[in-house]
């Protein structure tokens, strides 16, 4: 049985360590594949580090947008482990990641577009701006979501 009341009454503290607990795995895996990709392309410490950045912030955002989606359609009379989340919540949490890792990707993407057209002096004022608004764009889309999640919590019955 899950102790969804506890979570409710920590309110969005409870939600944020929620999905920075269940984060780990992600987060270990990540930083080795990044080490992998540096050395296979030739190690670059500013880029290593940038992309390092954009991968965890995508992948947490994303994470927290599919944390907060789950609550409020939530099935908790599951039998079977695949059939805990509704089609509202695949379908609402596929659209979200492809609209806001699509946005932030391509913020991150900037200085990487702009180095292809050999402006290095552009680079290093759009690595600053696309990170910034990047975070600005996938935390305000976890934060929201994360609050609607949140907020549906107590209206979430157990089965």
């Amino acid at each position: 049985m899950v102790d969804h009341k506890g979570c409710a009454d920590d309110g969005m503290g409870g939600a944020v360590r929620e999905v920075c607990g269940g984060s780990d795995p992600y987060v270990i895996v990540s930083v080795v594949f990044m080490i992998a990709a540096e050395i296979w392309r030739g190690f670059d410490v500013v880029w290593f580090f940038y992309g390092l950045f954009g991968v965890e912030m995508l992948g947490l955002g994303l994470l927290a947008v599919a944390v907060g989606l789950s609550v409020p359609w939530a099935k908790l009379d599951w039998d079977d482990p695949r059939k805990m989340l509704s089609w509202q919540t695949a379908v609402l949490t596929l659209v979200a990641w492809v609209v806001v890792g699509g946005i932030s990707g391509l913020l991150l993407c900037l200085p990487f577009f702009v180095e292809l057209l050999n402006e290095p002096n552009l680079v290093v004022v759009m690595m600053p701006l696309g990170a910034t608004i990047a975070t600005l764009v996938t935390g305000l889309a976890a934060y929201g979501i994360l609050r609607l999640g949140v907020n549906s919590l107590a209206k979430v019955d157990e089965p």
